[in-house]
């Protein structure tokens, strides 16, 4: 189990950032997704990336992803919880839409998304995280942007409600 404590030395100390990870990836694997990766590497601008596994780019469901932290994430400010929510409802729920329906995914990467990022506000309303109003405000910013570029909304009105900051 990892603590507060972990994740800001790992934020503060780039020597310790692949032992917290190694320590999160005990913990957080399921039929979605089958481990957790670090990578010192930044791939673009994210900080946590889904990677499918091969046979899922053949639009074949049933097979887990990996989900690579990337080193950049530490740099953030962000604590622990939004640290989880990022993985496990965002990452997660991609990991989930490609073990159930990759051909969506692959498809409807904009849709995808969308829906990750609705993921992660319905679980923080839902759950009643901890989470900073920037990291809400944020997350809401990118899922909006989303919606105008889709021409959809994906947030139930109760949900947007619980979470506005």
């Amino acid at each position: 189990m990892v603590t507060e404590a972990d994740f800001q030395r790992a934020q503060y100390d780039p020597l310790n950032r692949k032992s917290f990870v190694q320590q999160v990836a005990r913990g957080e694997t399921n039929c979605h997704f089958d481990g957790v990766y670090y990578q010192a590497l930044v791939h673009g601008d994210d900080v946590m990336e889904t990677i499918p596994h091969p046979s899922t780019r053949h639009g074949r469901s049933g097979y887990p992803s990996k989900i690579v932290i990337y080193d950049c994430v530490f740099e953030l400010d962000w604590s622990l919880t939004e640290f989880f929510c990022a993985l496990r409802y965002h990452e997660g729920e991609h990991a989930r839409q490609l073990f159930e329906r990759p051909g969506f995914y692959l498809n409807s990467p904009e849709i995808a998304e969308a829906e990750a990022y609705r993921n992660e506000l319905v679980q923080i309303a839902e759950l009643g995280l901890d989470i900073s109003d920037e990291y809400v405000r944020r997350t809401l910013s990118a899922l909006r942007a989303l919606e105008e570029e889709i021409g959809s909304r994906f947030l139930p009105k109760q949900v947007l409600e619980r979470i506005s900051p």
